[in-house]
C-alpha cells in the first residue's frame, strides 16, 4: 500500500516515517482514496499500541503520511530472531504482544474502524519492546463509501478470515480471526493454513482445521490453546464477539502463564525406576523444603522485597479535563501499593521526571533501583472510564502482570479509590505467588499442579 522512508522532521527535530503512495504511471482515484482512508483511520485513533500519525501532505505531486517511527522491527522479525537462535518465543512475551494488539483492536473497533490486514508484518515494535499496529491502508471505517467491489478480497491471504476469502462483508470478528493466526504463528513458528497456491490456501482457511498446536509445541496452557481455537473458529458466531472479550481471556491467560510449568522443569521419572525410590525422593525433598522454611532466618537468604515505581497514568481520552483523574489515579495506586507489607514503592517525586516521556523500562529500573515499573492509561467513552495497567519487569522488560478495569464515571474520587484497590489486590496476589516460588527455589514462572 505504500513505500516508507526514514526521515528527519526539521521543525521538531525528530525522526519520523514518511509513507508515500507507490510511484507508478497512473494513480487511480481508488489508490488515492485508500491512502486518505488510512490517514483518516489513524487520526481517529489514540492508543499506545497504535502507530501515531503526525500529518498528511503532498509535495511535488507526491502524497505522503508522516508517522511515528518504530525502529524495533516487526513482530515477524522478532519471531525469526528467536527461531534463528533455535528458541521458541517465550509464552509470557507472546501473550504480552497479543494483549497489546487485542487492546488496540478493541479501541479501534469501538471507533468503528476494522483493520482488515492484521499480520505479524503489520505489528511493529518500539525500542522498549512494545507492540504497535500500523498499516491501516485496508481499514474499513463505518460510514465511508465502499472501496471494494462485492465478491473481491482484501488483505494478506494467509491471515484472512473465511468471510474475507469468500468476499463477504467484514467486521471486528475478522480482525479477531487474523489475530488468532498471528498467535498461532508466534506459538509454533508456522502459519495455521498453508497451500501450494492461493486457491489451495483459500480452501484450507475456509474448510480445514489447522494442525494442533500441541503437536508443534509442548507445555502450552490449555487456556491459551482455547483462546487461539476460539479466534480461529470458521463461523463468526463461534468466535469472540468483541475484542474486549478476547482481552479479558488473554489477561487470565497471562496470569496463568506466570505460573505455568517451564520447559526446563525435569519430568517425573517413568519406567525403570522403583516406585519406592520415587517416593523416597519426594519425602526427602519435602523434608528439605520444610527445613528451609522453618530454619532459614529472614535476612540475606530470604526472598528480596519487590520494589516498584508507579509511572503517571496516561490520559488517552483526548480531553484535558480528565488529566486530574489520571493524576488522582496515580496517587491512589501509589498509596495503595505502599500499604502492601514487604513491597517497596518509589515516591511520586522520584517518578515525576519520567512523566509524559517515552522511557525504557530497563533504564528506569537502573536509575530508580526498582525491579518493576507500573504503567497505565485512561480512556473515557460516554459515561465509562477504562483504566489499563501493566507491571513490567525492568531486568528483562517482560510483562509481569496486567489488568483492565472499566467503571461508570459518577464520582471521580470514589472511582479512583476503587480502581486503585483493584490494582493493589492484583499485584499483591502476583507478588505473593512470586515470593512463594522464590522461597521454594522453583524456577521463575513455574507452577505446581496437583
Amino acid at each position: 500500500m505504500g513505500v516508507v522512508y526514514k526521515a528527519q522532521d526539521l521543525k521538531l527535530s525528530r525522526l519520523v516515517a514518511l509513507k508515500f503512495l507507490p510511484v507508478q504511471e497512473r494513480q487511480t482515484p481508488e489508490d488515492i482514496e485508500r491512502f486518505q482512508n488510512e490517514a483518516r483511520a489513524l487520526s481517529s485513533l489514540n492508543h499506545p499500541s497504535i502507530a501515531t500519525i503526525f500529518d498528511i501532505d503532498e509535495f511535488e505531486g507526491q502524497r505522503f503520511i508522516a508517522l511515528e517511527l518504530l525502529p524495533g522491527g516487526t513482530l515477524r522479525s522478532e519471531l525469526r530472531r528467536h527461531q534463528s537462535n533455535a528458541r521458541e518465543m517465550p509464552l509470557n512475551l507472546l501473550v504480552t504482544y497479543a494483549l497489546q494488539v487485542a487492546d488496540a483492536l478493541a479501541h479501534a473497533h469501538r471507533k468503528n474502524v476494522v483493520h482488515r490486514d492484521i499480520k505479524t508484518e503489520n505489528i511493529l515494535l518500539t525500542e522498549d519492546g512494545k507492540a504497535k499496529i500500523t498499516d491501516f491502508g485496508l481499514a474499513k471505517l463505518r460510514g465511508d463509501k465502499q472501496l471494494t467491489k462485492t465478491g473481491s478480497t482484501l488483505g494478506t491471504a494467509a491471515y484472512m478470515s473465511p468471510e474475507q476469502i469468500r468476499g463477504e462483508d467484514t467486521d471486528a470478528r475478522s480482525d479477531i480471526f487474523s489475530l488468532g493466526v498471528v498467535l498461532y504463528e508466534l506459538l509454533t513458528g508456522k502459519l495455521p493454513f498453508r497451500g501450494e497456491h492461493e486457491a489451495a490456501l483459500s480452501y484450507s482457511i475456509v474448510h480445514e482445521d489447522p494442525p494442533p498446536i500441541s503437536s508443534l509445541r509442548s507445555k502450552v496452557p490449555q487456556s491459551l490453546l482455547d483462546v487461539v481455537a476460539k479466534c480461529l473458529a470458521k463461523e463468526r458466531a463461534a468466535r469472540y464477539q468483541s475484542s474486549e472479550l478476547l482481552v479479558a481471556d488473554l489477561q487470565k491467560v497471562s496470569q496463568e502463564i506466570t505460573g505455568f510449568v517451564s520447559a526446563e522443569v525435569t519430568e517425573t521419572p517413568r519406567s525403570g525406576v522403583s516406585v519406592w525410590v520415587v517416593i523416597g525422593g519426594i519425602l526427602i525433598l519435602l523434608a528439605l523444603v520444610i527445613s528451609y522454611l522453618v530454619l532459614t532466618p529472614s535476612g540475606k537468604n530470604a526472598p528480596a522485597k519487590p520494589s516498584i515505581a508507579v509511572l503517571y497514568i496516561e490520559n488517552l481520552s483526548g480531553n484535558p479535563q480528565y488529566d486530574a483523574v489520571a493524576v488522582g489515579l496515580t496517587e491512589e495506586i501509589t498509596s495503595e501499593l505502599s500499604n502492601i507489607p514487604g513491597v517497596q514503592v518509589v515516591s511520586r517525586n522520584a517518578v515525576a521526571p519520567y512523566r509524559n516521556k517515552s522511557v525504557d523500562m530497563k533504564e528506569i529500573g537502573e536509575q530508580l533501583g526498582v525491579g518493576y515499573v507500573l504503567e497505565g492509561s485512561l480512556r473515557v467513552e460516554g459515561k465509562k472510564v477504562r483504566v489499563t495497567c501493566q507491571a513490567i519487569q525492568t531486568n528483562d522488560r517482560f510483562h509481569f502482570w496486567s489488568q483492565g478495569i472499566t467503571r461508570e464515571l459518577t464520582d471521580a474520587l470514589e472511582v479512583e479509590t476503587e480502581i486503585a484497590q483493584q490494582v493493589a489486590i492484583g499485584l499483591k496476589t502476583k507478588f505473593a505467588q512470586k515470593n512463594v516460588e522464590s522461597t521454594l527455589g522453583l524456577p521463575q514462572n513455574s507452577l505446581i499442579r496437583q
